[in-house]
């Protein structure tokens, strides 16, 4: 039985070996055993507009409106 036990384990050893060099040499991608279609490009309704660039868009206005607020009451703005 515990021939038995050392052979399972040789076997489980040596084929992790192979496993483990056939990915080292490069002949095992999994990645190129995948077939499928590119993704679609949808269009949605901001499709022409960065989402960095909105972003940027939206915190400038809110940097001005705290600006001017911070004009209006002569108080400092908050700081996070």
């Amino acid at each position: 039985m515990l021939a038995k036990a050392k052979l399972q384990a040789a076997a489980f050893i040596g084929f992790g070996m192979m496993l483990g060099y056939a990915t080292a040499t490069g002949n095992l991608n999994p990645i190129s055993w995948a077939k499928g279609n590119p993704p679609e490009v949808t269009q949605t309704a901001n499709s022409g507009t960065d989402p960095k660039a909105s972003t940027l868009v939206a915190l400038a206005n809110h940097n001005e409106r705290v600006s001017l607020q911070a004009e209006k009451t002569g108080k400092k703005p908050k700081t996070f």
